[in-house]
């Protein structure tokens, strides 16, 4: 069933992959609705380790759709990462990585609701992983 949610999600958003700039950008792509539930567009992963090389892939050519399969070649499924618009609760920082010049930190987030068509479906809590900028910290 949670790998149900994430795949309708994918599906939906397969052909609406976002700019390096804006992943997890939080001042522009994500609103909160109250009670800690965000609502925002971006890559998650189904690890830590693939968030890492993602980004370091985004880092390095800057285009998100090639990261993504990239990442999910490597590990041998097709899903492990993708792009997603999702409410979610953000969880606890996990360590920092970079792209580029841009520290990131990959943060754990609970997935609870999905859009299929024009409404949000509630899904089973799912844990994934997003990278976000830490704020006010470039190199």
């Amino acid at each position: 069933m949670i790998q149900v949610a994430k795949h309708a999600a994918l599906l939906v958003l397969a052909g609406s992959l976002i700019s390096s700039n804006a992943i997890g950008e939080e001042d522009q792509s994500q609103k909160e609705l109250g009670d800690g539930i965000l609502v925002g567009q971006g890559v998650v992963c189904d690890t830590v380790q693939q968030v890492a090389r993602f980004t370091a892939l985004v880092g390095n050519s800057s285009d998100v759709e090639v990261a993504v399969k990239t990442v999910n070649t490597e590990v041998n499924n097709p899903l492990a990462c993708g792009v997603v618009l999702a409410a979610f609760v953000r969880g606890n920082d996990v360590t920092e990585v970079r792209a580029a010049q841009q520290p990131m930190k990959v943060v754990e987030i609970t997935i609870l609701a999905v859009p299929v068509g024009d409404q949000w479906h509630f899904v089973s809590p799912l844990k994934q992983y997003a990278a976000f900028p830490v704020t006010g910290v470039e190199i």
